[in-house]
């Protein structure tokens, strides 16, 4: 690999990661306020912890 590939490929790394640390802090407020809208014991028990499907 030449050094410009690398550093294209670091650059690519680095891009990846930020765009997942968004996506994950974007995910991250949606259900702290979907968990602060849970207002019974059954609604708290039946909410999913994760990534919506699809």
């Amino acid at each position: 690999m030449t050094a410009a590939s690398w550093m294209a490929l670091s650059e690519a790394t680095e891009q990846a990661m930020f765009a997942k640390g968004v996506e994950i802090n974007t995910r991250q407020l949606q259900m702290k306020a979907e968990v602060e809208a849970l207002t019974d014991l059954k609604a708290i028990r039946s909410y999913v912890v994760g990534w919506p499907a699809g």
